[in-house]
């Protein structure tokens, strides 16, 4: 069945308002869904960059929200990843007492490198991503 705009402004008004996405696994009673969507005003995080990734064919779709950023309460860089679409496989964190099923996925495995020296003697580090996608 063809998608439509409504039904892309529907998913999208849903996840804004942070109400789980009927396209969400249904999962067993007690399990906890989040639905994100893009801060890029998040106060731990001075964002770097930021993209959107727009995929579609005739039946399917997918938004895909990119944000890099150094996450100063982590001491760390980030890749934040937000996922809304019919088309996505969502990921369930399973434990014991209950599963957890988001569309956000964050991705830590980033390293400082030297890269250059200012004129003024200080050195200058710049963001080089080193990531282990799975």
């Amino acid at each position: 069945m063809k998608f439509t705009e409504k039904e892309v402004f529907e998913q999208l008004d849903l996840a804004f308002n942070s109400t789980p996405s009927n396209y969400f696994p249904d999962g067993k009673h007690g399990d906890i869904k989040y639905n994100f969507f893009l801060d890029l005003e998040h106060g731990y995080c001075d964002t770097a960059g930021s993209r959107i990734h727009l995929y579609a064919d005739s039946t399917r779709w997918a938004i895909v929200f990119e944000k890099s950023g150094y996450c100063n309460r982590g001491g760390r860089a980030e890749i934040e990843l937000d996922y809304v679409g019919n088309c996505i496989d969502y990921p369930i964190d399973q434990y014991p007492e209950r599963n957890y099923i988001t569309n956000l996925q964050i991705r830590h495995r980033c390293e400082w490198v030297i890269v250059s020296k200012e004129d003024s003697g200080s050195w200058q580090a710049f963001l080089h991503y080193k990531l282990n996608w799975e």
